[in-house]
């Protein structure tokens, strides 16, 4: 799929406000003795532009953020569920 005009100008402006970030973090960087460059954030940058390319062309949402299901008393006489995991034996 092809991004639509609306969705290419969001992605162009993530893209330009992240730079922006970088640069402010690379000037204002307190630690000159091991300064910042441009290619540390490379990482986040692609991460960041994959996760918007998913969100605007695919319309999808990451496994790991998908909205968990309402819960619903009916189902379950618990309120909620255990999650502390047992002690070693």
């Amino acid at each position: 799929m092809e991004l639509n005009r609306i969705d290419a100008a969001y992605a162009d402006q993530v893209a330009e406000r992240f730079d922006a970030f970088v640069a402010w973090a690379i000037a204002d960087w307190p630690r000159k003795e091991m300064p910042l460059e441009t290619g540390d954030f490379a990482g986040m940058r692609s991460q960041l532009m994959a996760f918007v390319m998913q969100r605007t062309v695919d319309g999808t949402v990451p496994v790991g953020e998908q909205a968990a299901p309402p819960f619903d008393a009916a189902d379950d006489a618990t309120q909620y569920l255990p999650v502390t995991p047992a002690p070693w034996p």
